[in-house]
């Protein structure tokens, strides 16, 4: 049905908005909720199968969405959530879950793509559920308008940036350290400027890199600001970037995480897994499925900075590869000053996938690719003389992808575990172990 206009929240609404009253039948992938009208398909975030609700429909030339503007009937799944800022900010979609509908969720957004891909379900041998506040990275945006200082993520499907004074996801000293810096950032800012700040808590402290939009350098003043903030935050370091120049603020310890008991210097920029419970995971995993594989060489695809080329290290000799020059230049040191069994080279697996020949001499093959998947190194792999494979991926729909073709070569998936590492968001992490 439709509601008169009059209704509608304005800080959502243009003229051209309508409001709609619709059923919320399911949820998809990405967590939102699915309803229809007489005359076309909703799609609403912030809702749950069962209620009833009134959403926004905007009418604009250029997209149409959906807002949620009131629930008429709540699911009796539904929970009051942590953050004040849930369903203005876009950093969380799923606080509203009740734990028991939260994880049937997150195991269905395994357990469905392993039906699509054919796959054995009830591999799915269990879930781990990291508790709130662990995520150790963020990268957060900045405007400031007049006087006031904007500081967080974006509102959901928004640009609009949500100025936040809490969060649940990510660890106690990064929000600290957040939540003071906004008076100096306040301070060193001129009206309407734009800035991004990257965080991430190492394993000596929080380290900040900052970005102001144009600005190739910062007077002596802000640097004094700055220098100030992070020597009483205890912050391990603070940086200013413009473009590849890095401009060293504050630096009290090199910035370093621990791969299964091995110092790796970071950034706040790099790629690491979502917090150090994770890294625990996946070595653990590596050390509990490499048990009882004989052999003495491993293969490490997509191996970033070692997060699973140094576990497997404690027992094979390793080759890893990655594209990122900067990644490969890390781990080789690490690898130099630990005394470590790995050889670290730069490759584009993309491009240049390792072909079966270049695989024969592996007893082990891990691979850890972005979201979209190795759907062309998986051909190799299969087509290869590989007897392991270890394969985790932050996407299921693509591991189980990928996992299928090595099935129909042969494998069979060994053991099989999610990890929910992105807490309350619809993405989930999955480690599998396959063998012929």
């Amino acid at each position: 049905m439709n509601i008169s206009k009059n209704m509608a929240n304005k800080n959502y609404m243009n003229q051209e908005d309508i409001l709609l009253e619709t059923y919320i039948t399911e949820l998809d992938a990405s967590g939102m909720g699915i309803g229809y009208t007489e005359s076309e398909k909703v799609s609403v975030p912030f809702v749950l199968p069962g209620e009833a609700v009134i959403v926004d429909k905007s009418k604009s030339k250029r997209f149409k969405k959906f807002f949620l503007r009131e629930v008429l009937s709540s699911s009796s799944s539904r929970v009051k959530p942590l953050c004040k800022h849930f369903t203005q900010c876009g950093g969380c979609l799923l606080q509203h879950m009740s734990t028991q509908l939260y994880q049937d969720f997150k195991k269905e957004l395994i357990t469905k793509h392993l039906v699509h891909y054919k796959l054995d379900p009830f591999a799915l041998e269990d879930i781990i559920y990291l508790p709130q506040q662990v995520r150790r990275r963020v990268n957060l945006d900045i405007v400031k308008k007049n006087d006031q200082l904007f500081l967080g993520f974006h509102r959901f499907q928004s640009h609009q940036i949500i100025n936040i004074e809490e969060c649940h996801t990510m660890t106690q000293d990064m929000i600290h350290a957040i939540l003071q810096m906004k008076d100096v950032l306040n301070e060193i800012l001129n009206s309407f400027d734009k800035a991004k700040l990257w965080l991430l808590d190492t394993s000596v402290g929080v380290d900040v890199l900052l970005e102001i939009q144009g600005k190739s350098e910062l007077e002596e003043e802000s640097r004094i600001k700055l220098y100030q903030i992070a020597e009483n935050l205890n912050l391990c370091r603070f940086t200013f970037r413009f473009r590849k120049v890095r401009d060293i603020i504050y630096q009290h310890k090199e910035p370093v995480l621990l791969f299964d008991g091995i110092p790796v210097p970071v950034d706040p920029m790099c790629f690491v897994q979502a917090s150090s419970d994770s890294d625990r995971i996946f070595a653990d995993f590596i050390h509990n499925v490499c048990e009882n594989i004989d052999g003495t060489c491993a293969i490490d695809l997509f191996c970033g900075r070692g997060t699973l080329t140094i576990p497997l290290s404690k027992k094979f000799q390793v080759v890893g590869y990655e594209g990122e020059t900067q990644a490969i230049e890390t781990l080789q040191q690490v690898s130099k000053d630990n005394d470590l069994r790995i050889q670290a080279e730069v490759r584009d697996l993309f491009n240049n996938p390792l072909h079966a020949n270049e695989l024969a001499n592996y007893d082990v093959i891990s691979i850890n690719p972005p979201r979209a998947g190795a759907l062309s190194q998986v051909q190799h792999i299969a087509a290869s003389q590989a007897k392991n494979v270890i394969y985790i991926s932050c996407n299921a729909e693509t591991f189980a992808r990928d996992c299928a073709i090595l099935c129909n070569h042969g494998f069979k998936i060994q053991k099989l575990i999610g990890l929910d590492q992105f807490k309350w968001s619809p993405h989930i992490e999955v480690l599998g172990y396959l063998s012929r």
